[in-house]
């Protein structure tokens, strides 16, 4: 398993891209990229949800694959609040995923807590990772 424990309570920073700063997407990319696999850049912003929201569903229809089990990382693709644009965030096995938080930034949250906002589990390209 990857270490992420320099990662939970970077601040998030729209559109950040770094260890000053993450949005939920460079986050995402943060964690393939600790696992060897560079992911491409989609512009987000929290403050243009309309656009995030296309962005982000546009990446997951062509680059990403849905899959039907929980692997080791896959993006969870989440509604957190009616009304707002859609959110990602990496399962890291042992039922968790990471994400990030406005208020909070970035933090380890166990899944059952995002059940019922789970629109769909999405890898990378045609990438498989071990689940360990």
């Amino acid at each position: 398993m990857i270490n992420i424990n320099d990662l939970v309570g970077v601040p998030f920073v729209d559109e950040g891209r770094s260890l000053d700063g993450f949005d939920c997407y460079g986050l995402v990319r943060e964690v393939y990229k600790r696992f060897g696999v560079e992911i491409p850049e989609v512009n987000v912003s929290v403050y243009n949800c309309k656009r995030a929201q296309e962005e982000i569903n546009e990446a997951a229809s062509k680059e990403w694959r849905k899959i039907n089990e929980l692997q080791i990382p896959c993006v969870l693709l989440t509604t957190p609040h009616a009304g707002f644009a859609q959110h990602i965030a990496c399962y890291i096995g042992n039922n968790k995923l990471i994400h990030t938080n406005i208020n909070i930034g970035v933090l380890v949250e166990p899944l059952y807590k995002w059940k019922n906002k789970i629109l769909g589990y999405y890898q990378y390209g045609d990438y498989t990772f071990p689940n360990s």
